[in-house]
């Protein structure tokens, strides 16, 4: 989605923004050689490049295999105890992570590492290491280092030739959330994560370090609008910016359950999961996670929601605001309860005021208004509340609910705010334009365009940014002499 400012017009010549910082520039790289060779990977699925930098010391190489049929890259060492050690590292291109990025491979070693040898996993900065997920030779499980804690459980065991998933989620300038295998934990940094590091020190035969699937993410919520298309369940279940066929949301069950394409109120389609008979332990859930990232400060997710007639005494339904390592948010009706009641990490079950309202569309909506504090609202209820990790995805559920406990979900969206602009001025003698542009994604890219006529606009040199906050003083050197009135816009720089 493109947003745009338009500015006032300006007497200006050359316009220059210095000293910004830009995030990681997103990507997906998979396994085309070995990781020593030019080209090593295949980006987005269209072009050959050079992704990995290997570096290496005494009896150990590099190449490229498959387990259970994906191509990974694979670094080695032989006889565990002779000095040899291997790297293989990717730099970020376009800069260091950004707030809300993530970087995430597949990750697997070989049946044997040498005693007290480590090999594993690393985050580096432009001084070397600032994080790191490591397994050393003896151990049980793998285990993680950062700027405040050393060698402490992730709880993932060894566990060789098998394919791990590892990602690395920058969730403020110094905090981030991992996870490997499903294992989570969190932490703080120190320093910049300018790239990731496969390594090997110089753990022995058999001791291969094989990767694969290498992603950077974008760094907030992909904006977009969802429409019912099928049953959540199947693959291409609803209609993007009513143009494109996606599929947009997973569904878990277990037990008497189900889901298709149904209707609330006999006329407006609806994504529908549902449980039978209570007490059989069914649950089923539907879950959309962002494209892109996580949502930013300033983004909106709403949907349209209701339920069925009956939900069984002490069973629960609704909705959730997922979170990597956090508590979330839950907005849940219990059976013979009076209200909605919302959960996040400071509040427990306290009532939003929507009472039961079966078969009876209710807007929803959820808005980030910083890292920690959100403002919700249901069918016009609204409240306020706080959060302890980033918000992911968004789900309905049904918690063995019983029959006719259908949870009904249509028009799914993810927003962003409009730009706006303030504190408009000359400074330092009219020789710069200074003013503050409000309303930002955090994480996201943007840049000063100028035209001298309305149309036509073209990028304003130097000028693109990344924003850390929502909002953001910009100072410009002027020329007011030197051509006629300048108009500018602010924009999104994809």
């Amino acid at each position: 989605m493109k947003q745009n400012l338009k500015m006032f017009p300006l007497l200006a010549a050359t316009f220059i923004l210095a000293s910004e910082v830009f995030a990681a520039t997103p990507g997906t790289y998979t396994c085309l050689a070995s990781p020593d060779q030019t080209p090593d990977a295949v980006l987005n699925a269209s072009t050959n490049v050079d992704s990995w930098t290997v570096a290496n010391t005494g009896a150990t190489g590099s190449g490229n295999a498959t387990i259970d049929g994906t191509p990974v890259w694979s670094i080695w060492c032989w006889g565990g105890g002779g000095g040899g050690t291997i790297t293989q590292t990717h730099t970020f291109a376009g800069g260091a992570l950004a707030s809300g990025q993530t970087v995430s491979l597949d990750y697997a070693h070989n049946w044997l590492i040498a005693a007290g040898r480590i090999i594993g996993i690393k985050l580096m900065g432009t001084g070397g290491e600032v994080a790191s997920v490591v397994f050393t030779g003896g151990d049980s499980e793998f285990k993680f280092t950062d700027s405040a804690s050393a060698n402490v459980s992730t709880g993932q065991l060894y566990n060789p030739n098998v394919l791990l998933p590892f990602s690395f989620t920058l969730t403020s300038g110094t905090t981030y959330c991992a996870t490997l295998n499903g294992h989570t934990w969190t932490g703080t940094v120190n320093a910049p994560i300018t790239g990731i590091q496969i390594f090997n020190g110089d753990a022995g035969n058999d001791s291969d370090q094989y990767s694969a699937n290498l992603r950077i993410s974008a760094s907030q919520a992909i904006p977009g609008s969802y429409a019912v298309l099928a049953d959540p369940d199947a693959n291409l279940d609803a209609k993007l910016n009513g143009t494109t066929d996606v599929n947009a949301w997973i569904v878990a069950k277990t037990g008497a359950t189900g889901s298709f394409m149904g209707t609330v109120g006999g006329t407006t389609p609806a994504w529908d999961i549902w449980c039978n008979a209570v007490g059989g332990g069914g649950t089923i859930t539907q879950t959309h996670a962002f494209a892109g990232g996580m949502l930013a400060s300033g983004q909106t997710v709403s949907l349209d929601y209701a339920h069925n007639t009956n939900i069984d005494t002490g069973k629960t339904v609704g909705i959730k605001l997922l979170s990597i390592g956090g508590t979330g948010v839950t907005i849940a009706f219990t059976g013979n309860s009076p209200f909605f009641k919302f959960t996040d990490s400071t509040n427990t079950a306290v009532s939003t005021g929507q009472d039961y309202n079966p078969n009876v569309l209710m807007p929803f909506s959820f808005t980030l208004t910083s890292d920690t504090t959100y403002c919700a609202t249901l069918n016009g209820h609204a409240w306020t509340g706080t959060l302890d990790a980033p918000v992911t995805g968004i789900q309905v559920f049904n918690n063995d609910a019983g029959n006719d406990s259908d949870q009904y979900s249509a028009n799914l969206r993810v927003t962003s705010p409009s730009l706006q602009i303030s504190s408009t001025q000359m400074i330092s003698g009219n020789t710069e334009i200074q003013f503050t542009v409000i309303g930002l994604v955090m994480g996201s890219n943007y840049k000063v365009q100028d035209s001298l006529t309305l149309s036509g606009f073209a990028d304003v040199t130097g000028s693109r940014f990344t924003a850390n906050e929502t909002s953001r003083l910009i100072t410009l050197p002027a020329n007011p002499g030197s051509v006629p009135k300048r108009f500018f816009i602010v924009t999104d720089a994809p």
